[in-house]
């Protein structure tokens, strides 16, 4: 219920602030690949969706942004372990031809054992620049900052640099793909 008010108050705020007819929806899935510091790589999935339009020359996205990711943990010569970080109706993103912007809240899940709820929330950042050609891929860099006191699985924030490519499903938005 919470996530439902939150997300259509976001909605209402991105349709209500222009004119939705000067405005263009677009939907962009993506994929990720990187190294997250102290622990491992990481993959992942992540969509961004809302209204497009044209600032003094420059195309710029902004809407809600959706990720998972999953970070390989390797925590001795043993234990290894994969944590789950998610974003899911509480990430805000902004983009431009260059740069894509998002900032939010998140959380991370460690699933060890059997029925054991391992969970951290924090505020995640993640900010990637392109070059604006179809088949060029994002460079980020983006971070997870929570209580390094009530997570016991890892000691230091989520700190990774990836490569990300999005592709535009709606057309309409007058982009290139990327």
């Amino acid at each position: 219920m919470r996530r439902s008010a939150v997300l259509i108050i976001a909605l209402s705020v991105l349709f209500n602030s222009y004119s939705f007819s000067a405005n263009k929806f677009f939907f962009s899935p993506g994929i990720s690949f990187g190294y997250t510091f102290g622990a491992g790589t990481n993959w992942g999935l992540l969509f961004d969706t809302g209204v497009s339009d044209q600032i003094k020359d420059m195309n710029v996205k902004y809407g809600l942004s959706f990720f998972w990711y999953y970070i390989s943990v390797q925590s001795s010569a043993t234990k290894h372990y994969v944590h789950r970080a998610r974003s899911l109706f509480s990430s805000v993103m902004f983009q431009n031809d260059y740069v894509d912007i998002k900032l939010g809240r998140g959380r991370v899940k460690n699933p060890w054992g059997t029925g054991n709820r391992c969970i951290i929330h924090g505020l995640t950042a993640d900010i990637s620049f392109a070059y604006p050609n179809i088949y060029s891929p994002w460079i980020g860099f983006k971070t997870f900052r929570y209580d390094l006191a009530d997570w016991a699985w890892f000691s230091k924030p989520y700190n990774s640099v990836y490569l990300k490519y999005k592709y535009d499903i709606i057309q309409n938005t007058g982009w290139k793909n990327r």
